[in-house]
Parts: structure tokens; C-alpha cells; sequence
């Protein structure tokens, strides 16, 4: 019934630890961790969209997320991994960095969202990187 759903059968040829890494390296296991973390991103990118949608606790942009992380105003950092390397390509990363170390100085929640991830494009779309704010900042 719902466990079913839940369990994943791998084989392995040893015991104790060596099975246990054996198991964690097999493909079918990979492949369900992979899309629980999909899941979780997904999660995280429509809580962005709706924020945005009902026009509350939201900022999108680079200087805005920035200006909002030195505020700190943000919860939830969320950041492309598309946008990354457009900051490594443009030789600005370290600014970037900066705002992720800030953000997590802060104990914002950090998010990085993989290229994987179709919905990825939707957060692109707003420049790559986004927060979900502790409150409604004004201007936006």
C-alpha cells in the first residue's frame, strides 16, 4: 500500500558498512534520491511563485536579493545553478559569494536549484536568483 510506494529493492553482495555503500552507489537508489531532491526543489520554486502571486514576502534580481540579505530580510535564498555560472563565467562570483555567506550569516535557508530541474527556468526567468522574505519589503 503506501510503504510499498515508499520502498526501493537493491541488491548487494556484502554485509555491514561495505553493503551499505554498495547499496547507496547503486543506480535505482540514485535515482529515487535524485527525485526527492526534484520534489523539494519543486516545493521551494512554487513557494516563490506564489509569494509572488499574491504579492507579499518576495524579492528577485541580484541587487534586490542582495539589498534584502544586508537588511536581513531573507528566509529563504534561492539561487540557479544556471545563474552561478553566469556570475564564474562574468568573473563576479565572489560577489555572489558574498551574498550567499551573508544570507547564511543570517540563518537564511539556502537553496541551490539544479539545471536538471526543468522548473529551474522559472527562477531563471527571474534572474537566477530569489528570496522569500521574513516580511514584505516595500518598492517591490
Amino acid at each position: 500500500s503506501e510503504i510499498s510506494k515508499k520502498i526501493i529493492l537493491a541488491t548487494c553482495n556484502d554485509t555491514g558498512r561495505n553493503g551499505f555503500n554498495e547499496i547507496l552507489k547503486r543506480p535505482e537508489v540514485k535515482t529515487a534520491l535524485e527525485m526527492k531532491n526534484l520534489v523539494k526543489e519543486n516545493e521551494i520554486i512554487e513557494k516563490v511563485f506564489i509569494e509572488i502571486s499574491k504579492d507579499r514576502n518576495f524579492v528577485y534580481g541580484f541587487e534586490s536579493v542582495k539589498s534584502a540579505v544586508e537588511s536581513g530580510a531573507v528566509q529563504e535564498l534561492i539561487v540557479t545553478e544556471k545563474c552561478i555560472k553566469k556570475f564564474i563565467e562574468n568573473k563576479k562570483f565572489n560577489k555572489l559569494e558574498d551574498v550567499i555567506s551573508l544570507a547564511d550569516s543570517t540563518k537564511s535557508e539556502i537553496h541551490i536549484i539544479s539545471e536538471r530541474n526543468d522548473d529551474s527556468k522559472r527562477v531563471d526567468g527571474l534572474g537566477g536568483i530569489a528570496a522569500i522574505t521574513r516580511f514584505k519589503i516595500r518598492g517591490e
